[in-house]
């Protein structure tokens, strides 16, 4: 197997109340055909803790990323695991959860 070298060209890390103006602010242009990581998590904290679902069950924040970036690579980071799993990795089954294997399948294909 070849082994290849991917740089990303740029992390999108904010609160979910800011992406959009974030991305606006960037000139969604400057990252056409680039790799975007996105870290944000589509939270509501308006009504305090615990938030709520900005989203709901339908649509998600790297879809929605996605949407806001067309010409741009996405790759959605920390989506489906809970923080406790980020500390500390200690997961049931031997199998590595989906979000790692589609991460650097994408990885792969750029």
């Amino acid at each position: 197997m070849q082994k290849r070298q991917v740089w990303v060209n740029s992390v999108l890390a904010t609160l979910w109340e800011g992406t959009a103006d974030a991305i606006q602010l960037s000139n969604s242009k400057n990252l056409t055909n680039k790799i975007v990581i996105d870290v944000t998590n589509p939270l509501d904290f308006s009504n305090g803790i615990p938030p709520t679902l900005t989203l709901g069950h339908t649509d998600s924040g790297g879809e929605t990323v996605q949407r806001m970036l067309p010409d741009s690579k996405v790759v959605k980071a920390f989506s489906i695991i809970g923080n406790p799993h980020i500390v500390y990795p200690d997961f049931l089954t031997e199998d590595l959860p989906c979000l790692y294997v589609k991460m650097m399948r994408h990885l792969k294909r750029s």
